[in-house]
């Protein structure tokens, strides 16, 4: 077991404990991980295990009885969970760290491919107000401040290839920042998945209609174009819709495997996070969500 702060630049990082969510997060970034042959990376972060390093005995039961032991069993559980998806050939990596879990993981993300973090959905039953908050909180934090990709896989889900086979990628634009990030994203895991890739613009009625640039079904081809060579397999479905972009990217969510969306680049997400796209998808979404840090236009190169 590892103790540490930071990951390999090919792994994928899941934050886990003994919720259901958390494995459901787990099988999710077992088989990603495994179809990118990278290395997958169990983080328990804990508080409370600093000061539980000579584990407590209990004397009633002879058995050790500790924060530090709990985690194990997580970790181990996890472990289990992951190969049941992706085989013993996958590269795992169980670490158990002393922390609260946003900032453990939050570390983490300075080095890692990707994080993935399992979550309530907003409006789930069977679980009170205060694990869905506390759950939810861990997600919007690493999400806010992540160098790389965060992924909230919500409880329940689980992906099988009979009902998913034919079901898309989505991933949402935005015209003013710069969606190379996002697409990078986008048509990797479309490919890997062997998939579509339907790429949304959700815009108000009255916008463009004064705009002297091309029109915006022109926008997402042109910028699609680039990476629909690099990558010729993934079929590209262009959609401009009239609705506000958090309904339109949930409202997607009901067709689709995965949802990828932007947000702003570290430093300025921090402060905008809340109640941007991102947030509202990340939260709403039925299925997993990629939110990937981007930058504003007029910061990009």
């Amino acid at each position: 077991m590892t103790h540490g702060s930071t990951a390999e630049e090919n792994a994928t990082v899941v934050g886990v404990d003994d919720s259901p969510a958390s494995l459901g997060a787990v099988r999710w970034a077992a088989a990603d991980s495994a179809s990118r042959g990278g290395t997958l990376v169990l983080v328990h972060a804990d508080p409370g295990i600093e000061g539980s390093f000579s584990d407590a005995i209990n004397l009633r039961g002879g058995r050790v009885s500790s924060a530090r032991s709990r985690a194990r069993s997580t970790l181990e559980r996890s472990r289990i969970a992951a190969e049941s998806v992706a085989g013993e050939s996958l590269s795992i990596e169980k670490v158990l760290a002393a922390g609260r879990p946003a900032d453990v993981l939050t570390e983490y993300a300075r080095d890692a491919w990707m994080v993935v973090v399992g979550s309530k959905a907003a409006g789930s039953r069977g679980a009170g107000s205060l694990a869905r908050g506390v759950l939810g909180s861990v997600c919007d934090h690493v999400a806010a401040h992540a160098h790389c990709p965060v992924v909230r896989v919500p409880e329940g889900y689980r992906q099988t290839k009979l009902d998913s086979a034919n079901l898309p990628v989505v991933v949402g634009l935005d015209i003013s920042v710069n969606n190379d990030a996002i697409l990078a994203v986008a048509f990797d895991q479309a490919s890997r998945r062997g998939v579509g890739l339907r790429v949304v613009h959700a815009r108000a009625d009255t916008e463009y209609r004064l705009d002297p640039g091309p029109p915006v079904e022109s926008w997402l081809t042109e910028v699609t174009a680039p990476w629909s060579e690099r990558y010729p397999s993934v079929l590209v479905s262009p959609a401009v819709v009239t609705d506000k972009a958090p309904h339109a990217i949930i409202e997607e969510s009901g067709h689709a495997q995965l949802i990828v969306v932007g947000s702003p680049s570290r430093g300025a997400m921090a402060s905008v996070f809340t109640g941007s796209t991102s947030r509202a998808v990340l939260h709403h979404s039925s299925v997993p969500t990629i939110v990937v840090p981007v930058a504003s236009l007029h910061h990009a190169h």
